[in-house]
């Protein structure tokens, strides 16, 4: 675990911003490396290190350019200027891209202590907080140092580690910070393709992970790195196991023996879950299972089993996101799990609040699939839609702040209603049998359907018109909107 000293952070932080030019390439891939570990942004400080970075960008070596352009990815700061010249940078040294895991440790501190804090070195501001990242490098620090006992092949090996563990990192900080360079990215996975087999499976996830968030997909990468990831199935940890899978399916890689192995790796680990990674992995297998093409049983129900087993006693940690996902997982994969659609649905109860109007249609859409009917789960999942999408469409609605933790997942009342999100809504409902006629939320509900059916499809038009019938609520004005949209979508 990281020491984390607030104070200390926010007066090295004002210390390094006021000295930022006079910082070295090295001190400067250190300190953002320093702050990124401990997930602590500070938007001035790291202001006045781009501003600097930027100036000396040429003279970063390939280890300097790997650390920093991580740590600006880790703390969300994708400066697009910035980002750009960088990565210009590690065009111009690619053919020779040999960084280590870690930055090396600030260079000797001077023995004579300064009058003041606003004077003293950063180095030494940071040194407490330094020290217990950097203690457990010292091994590898003693290994680099005896280099010249290890065989030729040795010392080749870990070279090839290291350059691959830093394209990793270049890869996923620019995925993380969400900058695009297509180009530069498809050179860096063609760099690393060969060596696949030297990195460890962290670099490999990360690598997918990245060529997902920036829909890159290269056939060559991709046989290659999948291929690497079955090999090495059960050395992935659960986390990797949910990157690669999602992946996959952000790339529409869904080789059913590949997936199968996955499936096969997440149901043995599935005990070592976190409640987000256990949702992203069901959501994975399912759409992978559910892919055109798919062979029969990729879904791999045994691992559904195992990841509900894995998920009902940590029920009251799922996110909102998390639990619509899960719910959707399952019930896409046909894999209806009673205990499960109990749990999360209580669950989904008590966070209603957090729910976006997506996550409600999702969720509702995934009960009724699994033919799952909580009376409670409806009342609140048709309640918060409504809410929340009145609130997200009105005219002084803020967008929701975002974090350093870079949550993926839809904040609550990030977006009203949509087209498609009413249809499900609404076939939910009058598939399980849910009284609203009569209702608190039936004109609402009514109001919804029509003002959103111009802009639905035409299934989902045909799926609400059928559901406004059967719970009820087709007056005139709604068949008049049904007919008019009809024969808007006849065209």
């Amino acid at each position: 675990m990281h020491h984390r000293s607030e104070p200390l952070l926010r007066a090295a932080a004002a210390a390094a911003a006021s000295k930022a030019s006079d910082f070295k390439p090295q001190e400067l891939a250190n300190l953002v490396w320093a702050y990124a570990s401990m997930e602590y942004r500070d938007d001035k400080m790291l202001a006045a290190v781009a501003r600097q970075a930027h100036s000396l960008a040429e003279q970063f070596n390939e280890q300097e350019l790997s650390n920093l352009i991580w740590g600006l990815g880790k703390l969300r700061y994708g400066d697009p200027a910035l980002f750009s010249h960088l990565l210009r940078c590690v065009a111009s040294k690619l053919h020779a891209f040999t960084p280590q895991v870690r930055a090396r440790a600030p260079p000797t501190l001077p023995a004579e202590p300064r009058r003041s804090l606003a004077r003293l070195p950063l180095q030494l501001l940071l040194l407490p907080l330094l020290l217990p990242l950097l203690l457990p490098l010292l091994p590898v620090s003693a290994c680099l140092s005896q280099a010249e006992t290890q065989t030729p092949r040795r010392r080749r090996d870990r070279r090839r580690r290291r350059r691959l563990q830093g394209i990793a990192n270049v890869a996923w900080g620019i995925a993380t910070a969400g900058h695009r360079d297509e180009p530069l990215f498809r050179r860096l996975l063609s760099k690393c393709v060969r060596e696949l087999p030297a990195n460890d499976v962290q670099g490999l996830a990360n690598l997918m992970w990245a060529a997902g968030a920036l829909g890159v997909r290269d056939e060559a990468f991709m046989a290659a790195a999948v291929g690497e990831c079955c090999r090495r199935a059960d050395d992935l940890s659960p986390q990797q196991l949910a990157n690669v899978l999602w992946a996959c399916v952000t790339l529409d890689w869904a080789d059913p023996r590949a997936i199968a192995r996955l499936a096969d790796a997440a149901a043995a680990r599935s005990g070592g879950f976190e409640p987000q990674a256990l949702s992203n992995c069901a959501w994975a297998l399912a759409r992978l299972g559910a892919a055109p093409g798919a062979a029969p049983g990729a879904a791999r129900p045994q691992a559904f089993e195992a990841l509900a087993a894995a998920a009902l006693p940590k029920a009251r940690a799922f996110t909102a996101q998390g639990c619509a996902n899960l719910l959707w997982a399952f019930a896409t994969a046909g894999h209806p799990h009673p205990k499960l659609f109990d749990a999360i649905g209580g669950q989904a109860v008590q966070r209603i609040d957090s729910f976006s109007p997506h996550n409600c249609s999702v969720t509702a859409w995934a009960c009724a699939s699994a033919r799952h009917y909580s009376p409670a789960l409806c009342d609140a999942l048709l309640a918060r839609a409504l809410g929340a999408s009145a609130a997200a469409a009105a005219p002084s609605a803020q967008p929701p702040e975002g974090g350093v933790d870079g949550d993926a997942g839809e904040r609550a009342g990030a977006a009203p209603l949509a087209p498609q999100g009413a249809a499900n809504l609404l076939w939910a409902l009058a598939r399980l049998g849910h009284p609203v006629a009569g209702g608190p939320h039936a004109g609402a509900l009514r109001d919804a359907a029509v003002r959103l059916m111009p802009s639905m499809a035409r299934q989902e038009l045909c799926n609400s018109g059928w559901a406004l019938a059967a719970l009820g609520l087709m007056d005139g004005r709604a068949w008049g909107a049904f007919c008019a949209a009809l024969g808007a979508a006849d065209v």
